[in-house]
């Protein structure tokens, strides 16, 4: 079940009836019908209109809050309340609720002529509350077909709409805010300027006609992520004056009146009209206007402005146009006037207020719902969460707030559902349904939870079953309860409840539902059916995706392209920034042979959007129908040079680009027909397969970007063989293109079949390919290229770690031949380390260009010997490291002049220390308290070690944003802790579990993967690391895959490669204790304790920490393999997320056949807790060619008290042992008798992750020994214990 509950659902049309869809009938008209008599006079105001609509609709009554807001707005015109200055913040949160519902109600049309009967506005009407219901009277406009119209209410409400915007800028992770570019210092229309991927030039705005004024700059530029925008106008006044510029925008923004820079803020957030608004002190004649709009990721990038007076009425007497930017002046004075009238400035005054007293509450909440229908600040700041706990606060048993703090908690734009405490969530709509069980928003938020958060499908019937008892009429209750039926298997009744959805007035709104209602009836074989109820949507002015598609469908089924077309024209009046709609009608043309229309079409999407390469492609395709294969060919260049990685057109111009492209590789190429002529090795059938000759060639450039070459020739020795060899995957990292000459098998007679080009393109960073059916004895070749499309972040750099063996094929398959040549420019030195190839052959050449050709060949490489924890390939397979830098201490000063930019440390970062290290005075305290904060409250986001990798936010971002990879963490720790007079820098290290001896000879960038801290030694204490991606690691405990690293230490003054030490075994243990008091059939009520520490305890933070769904069924998870079913009777946990205080989980459990029963009697376990270790010395002590490699020291601490029931004795206890290979591990058992049973104690310890060859056979005989001590068991007899048995005490 899918149930979208992300925002509280408001449905409306009050004059739409209609009668059952089986029935046939049609439903009634929704026309408003007039009274002739004059009307009544006005009604004073009841207060909290905004309450209780919001009220109304939380309780599943969305009809009655669309009715009452509708009802009350307009009369709060005409009875002019406005003296109270609640009551207008109250109209003012009402009118954008109206809004916010509308959309999600699709109730347009009632909408529309209820306001438009309330025109014109009353001139006392606070110019806040008029523009907001003035757009929501344009919006509705708009969706019933009346465009022109709604279009001048926006112009007249002061729109901007003549804009010249160029772009886009890099903004990778936000750093373009702050990088100035060319149009910051002046503006030249005719200026080429260079972009985020290509060069930029000035444009006019495509779609001024735009009924509801946004700039949709996703729809214009490419790429339309991690980018920046400007935007230019100038407006001219008759006299100088000071007005208000209202702005809308999805992400940070700067605004320039000429040279002075007017507003910056930098924000994320979901696009709305007057979310900012700026004053500017305008000067007789024009006045040059600058927008810097930037976007990263997520929210969709738009942009809209318009000019008010500064009291927030409509400018008068002015004019744009921009094209007059350019020549303006530039030098303007600031504007004086620093307070302005409106909503949210009156509520915040309020609550400032200590005399508001009760006003407090209602202010704290109409600014909640003012900051959910608005996003007027950055999403991490919560704006709406913190109003909503602050009214929670002051009437804590208010059910209403306790909902709309629930509401405020949820997730918006740009987070995930783990950003957000769930308990914060949670615990709010838990005591709603205390206080009013049949609260229908509470319920359905809460199955929404149970069903796709935290999977409890009986949570999630409880809930739909309440919430459709209580608003049986309800569409979203309607839907969460047909979803349960269905995958409960009562299809039946789940379809009764969906069809019943079709006949309420609110289900005839939704566009889902009318689409789906078409959709149901299409398939019961009634198109007229079908088609009545879409145009019924589409005049009542619901015709969002859904039904949209839906009819657009429906002309491409029946051909006809005359509706289609006016469906199209109809929707692109309304939407003329629609891309999409654009390229798909185009393509529907194309493919109905009416070309011309198909181009038309494409003329108008690439004045939108010149550098979308899909209408390049599309171009093409009509060259090629018209048999222009010329104008084809020139399109198919422009979609490669907008996206290189475009691969249709990449493959329809391979025989082209064969031609221009750098025959770097011309020398080294070979035909694989040959080398099958030549000699082979014989066929292993042990050996799945055998690479016979591989090529690998890399060229590098002067700028540090590269190219490589690669030939593989593989044999199939075996059945294995065949199915290892399925699909053939070539990699293509980001940046590059790929070309590929041949994927083919070639059998053994000497004919050859290609492999099928791959459907679906580049996936995974790669290609993947079908082979054609093998056979044993057949030979497969793969033959491409990779060209990096230029230098990345990293300049003049170039690296790699080649190994001979071939990864492709599992990595260690026997190797007849196989070469690596590095082709470097005279200006860039290479430096390499072979390692393990002794018997690498190596030469270098100098090339006619005064490069140096560095070849390595390796042959007759046979598969290393399979062992149980065998070394890694790289501690024996022969490699090279290769790299353009001279030494790690070159890399490090690279990357601190990249980074120190990023230490910035703001105000409010200052205030978060101060406010986490009060009352502590301790400074591992101080810095516990921090690092929790870094590892917990800032989400952790990986980007993966390429360019990205390497490039940091700053700390202020990083702390603004509330989420950031390994690096940002890091460098936010470091500001963090020098607030508190502690120095740490960052550390490169690769994380890796079983880690191997690791080569760092060569500076290579690929080597690390992962970044943390270090804060040196002082006087007092040692130094030690921090991970601040570890947010349940104690600090003194490092993240396990992080130990025994080789590390780069990177600070300003030095750098240097040091190693991490392993945490010793008796601090990385797993600890706990049973006490199982027996009954007489076997089974038992056991209480376990764990206080593991190290990564047992880690893990322990990580299972049953946090908000995860029942803690005692997951308790019972954990024990099942040790005591199968259990039924746990209480759990309970220390604070698992205080990463200062020991991990600890208490359980008391219910488990059966705790003891064995044979001939001998019955007998009971010394352990439940299985070491794991025992078998991995499996192969004979003679045989063994390696050294055993394990992850890192570790212990096993284990006590059981079993209590033995009346009538049960004790017969005899095994022996004690203690059994030890010195050096490498120990291991003792203890059993002796108490008074009411037995205790064991065992402990079980690896003091050496690495096994030297030499110790194996000891090692193995102790594993051997360790093995039968655990085998033994504990006899349990009835009646006196026999004075002959044997005892240990």
């Amino acid at each position: 079940m899918k149930l979208n509950h992300r925002a509280w659902v408001l449905f409306l049309l009050a004059a739409l009836s209609c009668r059952s869809s089986e029935s046939g009938a049609e439903p009634a008209s929704n026309e408003v019908r007039t009274e002739s008599a004059a009307p009544a006079p006005p009604r004073a105001p009841i207060p909290q209109l905004a309450r209780r609509a919001f009220d109304l609709t939380s309780r599943g009554r969305p009809l009655e809050s669309i009715e009452l807001l509708l009802e009350e707005l307009p009369e709060r015109l005409r009875s002019a309340p406005w003296a109270d200055t609640l009551l207008v913040a109250d109209s003012v949160v009402a009118a954008y609720l109206l809004e916010q519902e509308l959309e999600r109600t699709n109730a347009w049309r009632l909408a529309a002529e209820r306001l438009e009967a309330a025109k014109p506005f009353p001139a006392s009407t606070p110019p806040e509350l008029a523009a907001a219901l003035d757009v929501v009277l344009a919006r509705g406009l708009t969706r019933i077909g009346r465009v022109e119209e709604a279009r001048r209410l926006m112009r007249a409400n002061g729109a901007l709409v003549d804009w010249r915007f160029v772009g886009p800028f890099p903004n990778e992770r936000g750093a373009g805010f702050d990088l100035a570019q060319p149009p910051e210092t002046a503006l030249d229309f005719d200026a080429v300027l260079r972009g985020k991927e290509r060069e930029v030039r000035w444009r006019a705005n495509p779609a001024p006609e735009q009924p509801m004024p946004f700039v949709y700059l996703q729809e214009m530029l490419r790429p339309n992520t991690q980018a920046v925008a400007y935007l230019a106008t100038a407006v001219r006044v008759e006299q100088p004056r000071e007005v208000v510029l209202a702005l809308g925008s999805s992400g940070a923004l700067k605004v320039w009146h000429g040279a002075t820079l007017a507003h910056a803020s930098k924000v994320q957030r979901l696009p709305e009209a007057d979310q900012t608004r700026v004053v500017l002190a305008l000067r007789e004649g024009w006045n040059p206007i600058l927008i810097k709009s930037c976007v990263e990721e997520g929210t969709g990038w738009s942009f809209t402005a318009r000019l008010t007076e500064l009291d927030g009425r409509p400018l008068s007497g002015w004019s744009q146009d921009a094209s007059q930017a350019p020549a303006a002046p530039r030098e303007f004075a600031a504007a004086q006037t620093t307070e302005l009238q409106h909503a949210r400035a009156a509520l915040e005054r309020i609550v400032a207020d200590a005399s508001a007293g009760a006003q407090h509450a209602e202010a704290h909440r109409l600014l909640a719902l003012l900051h959910m229908c608005r996003s007027l600040d950055d999403i991490a700041a919560h704006s709406a969460k913190k109003h909503a706990e602050a009214a929670l606060a002051l009437e804590p048993d208010d059910v209403q707030t306790l909902y709309l703090v629930a509401r405020a908690n949820e997730p918006g734009a740009g987070e995930s559902i783990e950003e957000i405490r769930h308990n914060e969530r949670l615990t709010p709509l838990k005591r709603v349904l205390e206080r009013d069980p049949a609260h229908v928003g509470a319920l359905l938020d809460l199955a929404d939870f149970y069903e796709e958060t935290n999977p409890i499908p009986q949570l999630v019937d409880e809930y739909t079953r309440r919430a459709h008892a209580a608003a049986p009429d309800n569409t979203r209750a309607l839907r969460a309860r047909a979803s349960v039926l269905g995958e409960r298997g009562r299809a039946v009744e789940a379809w009764r409840l969906v069809e019943h959805i079709w006949t309420t007035r609110e289900g005839q709104l939704r566009d889902g539902e009318v689409a789906a209602a078409a959709e149901r009836a299409l398939e019961r074989g009634d198109a007229a059916r079908e088609l009545a109820l879409l145009e019924r949507g589409m005049q009542n002015g619901v015709h969002e995706v859904r039904v949209r598609e839906a009819l657009f469908a429906r002309c491409r089924r029946e051909g006809d392209l005359f509706e289609y077309q006016s469906l199209l024209n109809n929707w692109l009046a309304r939407a003329p920034s629609d891309l999409n709609a654009m390229l798909t009608a185009a393509t529907t043309f194309e493919v109905g042979g009416d070309l011309r229309t198909a181009t038309e079409l494409l003329a108008r999407a690439h004045e939108l959007c010149p550098e979308d390469a899909r209408i390049a492609f599309q171009y093409s395709r009509i060259a090629q129908r018209e048999n222009d294969l010329a104008v084809a060919d020139r399109w198919l260049a422009e979609v490669i040079r907008l996206d290189p990685g475009y691969d249709k057109a990449r493959r329809q111009r391979q025989v082209l680009l064969e031609s221009k492209q750098d025959p770097f590789d011309a020398p080294y190429r070979w035909d694989a027909l040959e080398r099958r002529s030549a000699a082979l090795p014989p066929s292993d059938a042990n050996e799945p397969l055998h690479v016979v000759d591989r090529t690998t060639v890399w060229r590098v450039n002067a700028d540090g970007s590269e190219h490589m070459y690669e030939h593989v020739l593989l044999r199939v020795n075996s059945s294995g063989g065949v199915k290892s060899l399925d699909k053939y995957w070539i990699p293509r990292p980001g940046g590059t293109t790929l070309q590929v000459y041949n994927v083919r098998v070639v059998r053994p007679d000497g004919t050859f079949e290609r492999a099928p080009a791959p459907r679906g393109g580049d996936r995974g960073g790669g290609r993947f390919y079908d082979l054609p059916t093998l056979q044993v004895g057949d030979l497969v070749d793969v033959e491409y290229r990779l060209d990096e499309r230029g230098p990345d972040v990293f300049g003049q750099y170039f690296g790699v770690r080649h190994s001979f063996y071939e990864a492709s094929v599992g990595g260690l398959a026997p190797v007849q031949r196989a070469e690596l040549v590095v082709l470097a420019p005279q200006q860039l030195p290479i430096y390499a380390k072979a390692h393990n190839g002794d018997s690498l052959e190596h030469e270098e050449t100098p090339l006619p260009d005064g490069g140096v050709a560095h070849r390595w060949v390796a042959k007759d490489l046979k598969r290393p010997t399979p062992q149980s924890a065998m070394p890694d390939a790289i501690e024996f397979a022969p490699m090279v490291d290769v790299s353009t830098y001279p030494s790690w201490e070159a890399f490090a000063s690279w990357w601190w002049s990249f980074i120190e930019k990023e230490f910035v440390t703001t105000p409010a970062m200052k205030e978060k220390v101060a406010e986490l290290t009060a009352g502590l005075s301790d400074e591992m305290d101080k810095v516990r308290a921090i690092a929790r904060f870094v590892g917990q409250e800032i989400r952790y986001n990986a980007w993966s070690f390429g360019t990205h990798g390497y490039e940091p936010f700053s700390a202020a971002t990083i702390f603004e944003r509330r989420f950031g990879d390994c690096k940002d963490k890091s460098i936010l720790l470091r500001q963090m802790l020098a607030e508190i007079g502690v120095k740490a820098h960052p550390v490169l290290i690769n994380a890796e579990y079983r880690r191997p001896e690791e080569k760092l000879d060569i500076a290579m960038v690929g080597h690390f993967n992962h970044c943390i801290a270090y804060v040196p030694a002082t006087d007092k204490r040692p130094g030690f690391y921090l991970d601040a991606t570890a947010d349940r690691n104690p600090i003194e405990y490092l993240r396990a895959d992080d130990q025994g690293a080789k590390v780069l230490h990177v600070d300003a003054s030095a750098s240097s490669i040091e190693r991490i030490g392993y945490t010793p075994a008796t601090d990385n243990a797993l600890v706990r204790s049973y006490d199982v008091t027996l009954d007489a059939q076997g089974g038992a009520e056991v209480r376990m304790r764990d206080e593991s520490i190290g990564d047992p305890g880690v893990q322990l933070r990580y299972r049953f920490g946090g908000e995860k769904g029942d803690l005692a069924k997951r308790v019972a998870d954990a024990l099942g393999q040790a005591f199968g079913k259990v039924d746990v009777l209480d759990a309970r946990t220390s604070t698992l997320e205080d990463i200062g205080a020991p991990a600890q989980l208490e359980a008391r459990f219910r488990a059966t056949d705790l003891w064995t029963r044979d001939a001998a009697g019955s007998h009971l376990r010394l352990s439940f807790d299985n070491i794991g270790l025992l078998d991995a010395a499996r192969e004979p002590a003679g045989e063994r060619e390696w050294e055993m490699v394990f992850d890192r020291p570790f212990e096993v601490r284990t006590r059981i008290t079993y209590r033995l029931p009346e009538g049960v004795e004790l017969g005899a206890l095994p022996a004690n042992e203690r059994i030890e290979a010195d050096g490498l591990l120990a291991y003792s058992v203890t059993a002796r008798r108490t008074d009411q049973g037995v205790e064991v104690e065992r402990t079980f310890t690896l003091h050496e992750r690495r096994i030297p060859k030499a110790r194996y056979a000891d090692f193995q005989d102790a594993l051997r020994e360790i093995q039968n001590a655990e085998t033994r068991t504990i006899v349990l007899r009835s009646g006196p214990v026999e004075a002959s048995v044997k005892e240990n005490k």
